[in-house]
């Protein structure tokens, strides 16, 4: 069966558009409780669709089925599933059988498994080309449906900004030198005074009200129903080039990760599965991970905290089990391990 690509400014906008082409206007979408809380339910909503939550299993990241089918309704119109951190989810097979039977759009969140080559099992799936490279936003939308593709483009056609390539090329480049920053081994600045006056500019195009903003971010439960104006999901031209760049390098990248996360796995055993990962991150399950964030920063290895671990919830999302792993799984960058550091690591930890 072919398959249909459309490319986007960014994931969360390939989940927006995405949902905005099966008509999700007024409908229920249900999604996992463990998600990023800025990105899925504000795309829903912002979609014009009602955001279900859907607990997960503490174990094994799964959407709970008997959950999932007590919260299915007449008018559910979608189910998203999510792949994490870079490991691919075989639930998804599952979920996929669920869809079939209650006639629902089944979506996959790839974001984090861009390079993972595993085919696709719903109807639709979305990937981020900045979540485990180095790049200017991006996000791509794959699908086996030649409607929901021939939707996706149509909308991005009625809904051009004649200022969407300055500002998003603005925006995304901007977003990229935080990436670099962020998870940069040495360290990483660049402030250039162009970039400052590019943003200001940006910024006062929205508030004139020449650009479609987007309220990513900033939604919550209170802005279910509300009519949100369509905004341009558009990839530029710009963000393209620089991307199949990154792509040429990917695999290497990938290789160089799976290598240390196997030696990584004998010190500490990686919460995830490893046969089908390409690790975005590595994920540890532990009672203490404020004394491994110690141990990993004195080493200076880049550890970060699930969401909503730093991000408000929506009430709905509070579960006992996302709550839990909020507080126990510890996610660990692996580019900037060596030899050397994996070894001072094992030490550390045997108390040496």
């Amino acid at each position: 069966m072919p398959k249909y690509k459309i490319y986007t400014s960014y994931a969360r906008t390939a989940i927006y558009l995405a949902l905005l082409s099966i008509g999700a206007k007024g409908k229920k979408v249900l999604l996992p409780a463990f998600t990023c809380a800025t990105t899925l339910p504000d795309a829903i909503v912002q979609a014009g669709g009602i955001p279900v939550f859907v607990d997960i299993d503490v174990h094994s990241l799964e959407m709970i089925q008997d959950d999932i089918k007590n919260k299915i309704s007449s008018d559910t119109i979608a189910i998203i599933s999510h792949h994490y951190y870079g490991a691919y989810m075989d639930y998804v097979v599952k979920i996929q059988d669920i869809a079939k039977k209650y006639n629902l759009i089944h979506i996959e969140d790839r974001a984090h498994c861009y390079g993972l080559k595993k085919d696709l099992i719903g109807d639709v799936a979305i990937y981020s080309f900045s979540k485990n490279m180095i790049s200017p936003g991006g996000g791509l939308i794959v699908t086996k449906d030649h409607k929901i593709w021939q939707e996706c483009l149509s909308i991005q056609d009625k809904n051009k900004s004649i200022f969407h390539t300055f500002i998003l090329n603005t925006e995304a480049f901007n977003y990229m030198e935080a990436i670099k920053n962020d998870r940069s081994c040495k360290g990483y600045k660049k402030w250039e005074l162009l970039k400052f006056i590019k943003m200001s500019v940006s910024k006062l195009l929205k508030i004139l009200g020449f650009y479609q903003k987007n309220y990513f971010y900033k939604i919550t439960s209170n802005d279910i129903g509300k009519n949100f104006h369509i905004f341009d999901t558009r990839m530029t031209s710009e963000q393209l080039k620089y991307i199949l760049i990154a792509i040429r390098k990917l695999r290497l990248v990938i290789n160089t990760r799976k290598k240390v996360a196997s030696r990584l796995n004998e010190i500490l055993p990686s919460f995830l599965n490893v046969d089908n990962n390409i690790f975005t991150n590595y994920v540890i399950y532990s009672d203490e991970p404020e004394k491994l964030e110690r141990i990993f920063g004195a080493l200076n290895i880049k550890t970060r905290r699930v969401w909503p671990y730093f991000q408000k919830y929506w009430h709905e999302q509070k579960t006992v089990s996302v709550e839990e792993l909020s507080k126990k799984l510890l996610l660990i960058d692996l580019d900037c391990f060596n030899e050397e550091k994996i070894g001072k690591l094992r030490g550390m930890l045997n108390g040496n």
